[in-house]
């Protein structure tokens, strides 16, 4: 009985963590696409600035193959100034 207590527990303290985990990538994400989106708003600003778009394409690069979002999605991030339709709960 003491055994099945602690697998029980075990396996809560490991969906609060799976939780936090995510919580925290998903934090994470959204800062990386803001950071994104300003430096779309920079490029607008000042096209010339070719540190900004190597920038720009490092960050896209990081959004789709780290974060994992669709080249649709970092479009979506670019209109809604860092965020996909799916964080504004738009379809």
């Amino acid at each position: 009985m003491c055994s099945a207590f602690f697998i029980g527990m075990e396996d809560t303290i490991m969906n609060q963590k799976n939780s936090s985990i995510v919580s925290i990538w998903n934090a994470e994400r959204i800062n990386y696409q803001r950071r994104y989106a300003n430096m779309i708003i920079r490029d607008d600003e000042n096209p010339d600035d070719q540190n900004n778009k190597g920038a720009i394409n490092e960050a896209g690069y990081v959004l789709i193959n780290i974060f994992g979002l669709t080249p649709k999605q970092v479009r979506e991030v670019e209109r809604n100034q860092g965020f996909t339709n799916e964080d504004l709960d738009i379809d």
